[in-house]
């Protein structure tokens, strides 16, 4: 889940410094126009975007993960449950849950992106 959300949320901002401020540079630009972004609404949408794309990616195996720990034998192979949510549900039954997940997931992590990028701007000063 980790390396998705910073793999999406590194991606995701030159683009939006690009949207917000105007200019198809490139990394050292995008360094330079930190400094205009002061309400670190780069960091809050690439971060909400991450976090929601991770949480999309994850969904399944979390949903396989607690069927087999919700399974009431108890010795329930992870295969085995694939099959019988897939059979019972369709490729639905894996994103059972996606909306609450979403709407959790992306306010968390855009704000802890802009903790974050406040930390390491921070970090930089001193």
């Amino acid at each position: 889940a980790a390396a998705s959300f910073w793999l999406v949320y590194e991606y995701a901002k030159p683009p939006l410094y690009r949207l917000m401020f105007g200019f198809a540079g490139n990394r050292s630009r995008i360094d330079s126009y930190r400094e205009l972004d002061s309400f670190k609404l780069v960091p809050f949408g690439a971060g909400c975007f991450a976090g929601m794309v991770s949480a999309l990616v994850c969904l399944p195996l979390n949903t396989v993960r607690t069927r087999v720990q919700a399974s009431s034998d108890g010795s329930s192979r992870s295969l085995d449950a694939v099959r019988a949510l897939y059979v019972l549900e369709g490729p639905r039954g894996f994103f059972r849950g996606m909306v609450p997940k979403l709407m959790s997931c992306g306010p968390l992590a855009a704000i802890s992106s802009v903790i974050y990028e406040t930390c390491l701007e921070q970090a930089m000063v001193k």
